[in-house]
């Protein structure tokens, strides 16, 4: 396991989150869709090779992803 600084954690982190979010505004349905509700709408992805979990919400008629909740795990 390779260590990094603070610092560098967080930038990529960060890198990790926005590399998902860039291929998310343009394919909104790659994602999991939440449950218990399973309305799919709500839906869920992890990103920065399995250490990120990033919760959304699809709004077509505005094309926009809502992100409600950011999960990194480290």
């Amino acid at each position: 396991m390779r260590w990094y600084s603070s610092t560098a954690c967080r930038r990529l982190l960060f890198d990790a989150l926005v590399e998902r979010v860039v291929v998310l505004v343009r394919e909104p349905w790659d994602a999991a869709v939440i449950p218990p509700a399973n309305d799919p709408a709500y839906r869920r992805t992890v990103f920065g090779a399995g250490y990120g979990l990033l919760s959304f919400r699809v709004d077509e008629a505005a094309e926009v992803i809502r992100i409600f909740d950011i999960l990194w795990v480290g």
